[in-house]
């Protein structure tokens, strides 16, 4: 890509693009435009590749091998929230073949009390003992197929980078000294910094910590309370410090994500009129923004590199854009239901002869992948595919597997 130096072959251009002049589905010829993704500092780095200099190979070595094998269990060990959902084990731990990661049904991630009573201390509770020692001993009883040297090396790079790390660890003492405190974990957002310049938090922008009497603000926030089970909360990956808090040593130094307001090229940050559509868009979608965010460029990307965990970041993309296109829907049903004509027809189509249902139930629009409307839509272009060029002559069905 002329634009972005993303790495296509040339049939991956847009259809309507020449060879000449191709042109390619990553930044929409330009006007998405995002940080550079920051190297990880060298020894976390030489985890992800290690190379050669004489031959320039990308090559592992052993403990990039041992790494690579548990890196997973790695992400869950150092991450501030757990993950919550059912994962494909026979699929997962299949000897043969690439590693896959499948999950089924609900997908959704977790952060609890800083110190729930007669529990084993994990995820972000890990970050408030008194030292890096007692933090690996928590670890390795937590998750036993660790190498505590990777270990050690992963915790000493997060508690020098990682802004989060670091406001968990100045503030620790205020919470072992006041068990009646509350506190509150969150980013002081600076309305001057454009996100396509600025993407991580410094140590003073982490308002990590603050202390609160229970008043709210109308924002959610990540609540992290002393004690009880009853603090925890579900952690809302469309917050743009989601990233870097399940994923900690990928994004090391504390990088943010996507952002509903994040601006595209030539708009201004947060004066851009928040406008919709392929054509007219202002803002920068979600899924857009992890399409340039994952691109393959000539600078090496030890995200891309992840293998295991990149899978499972990739899959909590998908299901966080699928989450957030539904939220908009059901938001906006109104401006989608052009007739009441429209609601009747869905609700006949679902068997509710009495039309007791009309108008409670939320419509999804023929634009979305697997709904109704499109399913039906599919069908009613095949048949009529059939009745202008006739029946098939084959009907030919075959399994793959992922």
């Amino acid at each position: 890509c002329s634009h972005c130096g993303a790495l296509f072959w040339i049939e991956e251009r847009i259809r309507s693009s020449s060879k000449i002049n191709p042109r390619f589905n990553c930044c929409a010829d330009g006007s998405i435009v995002l940080p550079p993704i920051l190297p990880p500092p060298q020894e976390l780095s030489d985890l992800f590749t290690a190379t050669e200099i004489r031959t320039g190979r990308v090559c592992r070595t052993e403990e990039s091998e041992r790494f690579h094998r548990a890196i997973r269990y790695y992400n869950d060990a150092f991450s501030f929230c757990s993950i919550g959902v059912q994962i494909d084990r026979e699929l997962a731990q299949q000897l043969r073949g690439g590693y896959t990661f499948r999950a089924h049904g609900a997908f959704y991630h977790r952060i609890g009390a800083l110190q729930p009573e007669h529990k084993p201390a994990a995820y972000a509770q890990l970050y408030i003992f008194d030292t890096e020692d007692e933090q690996l001993t928590h670890r390795s009883i937590a998750f036993r197929n660790l190498d505590p040297n990777i270990s050690r090396m992963i915790q000493r790079v997060l508690h020098e980078y990682h802004p989060f790390v670091q406001a968990f660890q100045n503030n620790a003492e205020r919470i072992r000294t006041d068990n009646s405190i509350t506190l509150r974990l969150g980013i002081v957002e600076d309305a001057t910094k454009d996100p396509r310049v600025y993407n991580r938090p410094t140590a003073s922008e982490v308002a990590a910590l603050i202390p609160t009497t229970g008043a709210g603000d109308g924002a959610r926030h990540i609540m992290l309370q002393r004690f009880g089970d009853s603090a925890k909360e579900f952690l809302n990956e469309q917050r743009q410090e989601y990233l870097t808090l399940r994923y900690p040593f990928l994004y090391p130094r504390g990088e943010l994500g996507w952002h509903y307001t994040f601006p595209r090229s030539g708009h201004v940050w947060r004066d851009a009129p928040l406008r919709l559509g392929r054509n007219g868009s202002t803002r920068v979608s979600q899924q857009q923004w992890f399409k340039h965010h994952l691109q393959v460029r000539p600078q090496s990307s030890h995200i891309l590199n992840a293998g295991r965990l990149l899978q499972e970041l990739v899959v909590d993309a998908f299901v966080s854009i699928c989450r957030s296109r539904l939220d908009y829907f059901r938001h906006n049903q109104q401006e989608m239901r052009l007739s009441s004509y429209g609601g009747l027809m869905d609700a006949l189509d679902a068997n509710d002869a009495v039309g007791t249902d009309v108008g409670k139930s939320i419509i999804l629009p023929a634009s979305f992948t697997g709904s109704p409307r499109q399913m039906r839509n599919a069908y009613l272009d095949a048949m009529a595919i059939a009745r202008h060029h006739g029946p098939p002559d084959f009907f030919i069905t075959f399994t793959c597997n992922p």
